[in-house]
């Protein structure tokens, strides 16, 4: 059978998450400059003395700001690169014989659709694939249902094709005993003529009967 691609996954823009995350440093490190300034205004208007009392305190305090003032959009930086990174690559595709794609970091993965066991869903509009190795996530899928629906389908039709072959294979093996023992009982019937216990009559409609003819 050809194999046929029937789902992808539509995923959201990683971009989106690290201006977030850059917009947000941004907002913090105005709050902070602000509340500096705020700070600065209220010791620089107090009487002299208290400025003098309070001078070197006063300067330690500025310097923490300033540095809070740098890291705050470092950290921002670096947690959003590390984001934006992790989930850039997450890509799923659906085929009629196998699941494959990228998840974290763009680690690949290909599983026969005979492979998986199980399809859930998980945080952050993801979907889970169970295999008999554990489970594999995707996350920040837009299509999340339409994906969690085909690859359930899939695994119904599996499940329903595996127990109607079991079902062949005991119909074979039944009808194989049922002829093995037909066969032994009409050989005994054969061996009871030759002897002369029984009449051809009686050995024919014994035949018939054992064989439904």
């Amino acid at each position: 059978m050809e194999e046929k691609v029937l789902i992808k996954s539509e995923q959201y823009n990683a971009k989106n998450f690290l201006k977030i995350l850059l917009i947000l440093g941004i907002i913090v490190t105005a709050i902070a400059l602000f509340r500096c300034y705020e700070i600065s205004s209220m010791v620089y208007n107090t009487n002299s003395w208290i400025q003098e009392r309070y001078a070197n305190e006063f300067a330690y305090f500025l310097q923490g700001c300033v540095v809070y003032i740098c890291l705050v959009p470092l950290g921002f930086s670096l947690f959003g690169s590390i984001i934006y990174f992790w989930i850039r690559s997450f890509e799923l595709t659906v085929t009629n014989k196998r699941v494959y794609g990228q998840t974290s970091f763009g680690k690949r993965i290909d599983l026969p659709i005979d492979s998986v066991s199980a399809v859930g869903t998980s945080a952050l509009k993801g979907i889970s694939v169970g295999t008999s190795s554990g489970k594999i996530k995707f996350i920040l899928i837009k299509n999340q249902k339409e994906m969690h629906s085909v690859i359930g389908n899939l695994l119904k039709e599996r499940q329903e094709k595996e127990k109607s072959q079991t079902v062949t294979k005991e119909n074979i093996i039944n009808q194989t005993i049922i002829k093995q023992t037909s066969a032994d009982e009409l050989k005994k019937f054969k061996e009871l003529l030759d002897m002369g216990a029984i009449t051809q009559e009686e050995f024919d409609a014994k035949k018939k009967q054992l064989l439904g003819l």
